[in-house]
């Protein structure tokens, strides 16, 4: 394979082998300079597991658990 985030392939890949197409994927990271601008490049919907609230000036839905994220998937 020879990629790694925030390289937009690997999430093509991952998609491409899932058979999910990009726009209908979401992508849940933590860390916004790999997982959020790799996911966002590829065209996935970026989400930051901010659990200590220090992105708040990123600009992509923050959650502070992975336990929200059934409640904000059924809200989009």
């Amino acid at each position: 394979m020879g990629v790694e985030k925030p390289d937009p392939q690997i999430f093509r890949i991952a998609m491409e082998r899932m058979s999910v197409a990009p726009e209908t994927a979401v992508f849940l990271g933590d860390v916004p300079s790999v997982d959020i601008a790799g996911a966002r490049a590829a065209g996935l919907t970026p989400v930051l597991l901010d659990r200590h609230d220090l992105y708040a000036s990123i600009d992509v839905p923050r959650l502070r658990s992975i336990a929200e994220l059934p409640q904000w998937i059924a809200t989009v």
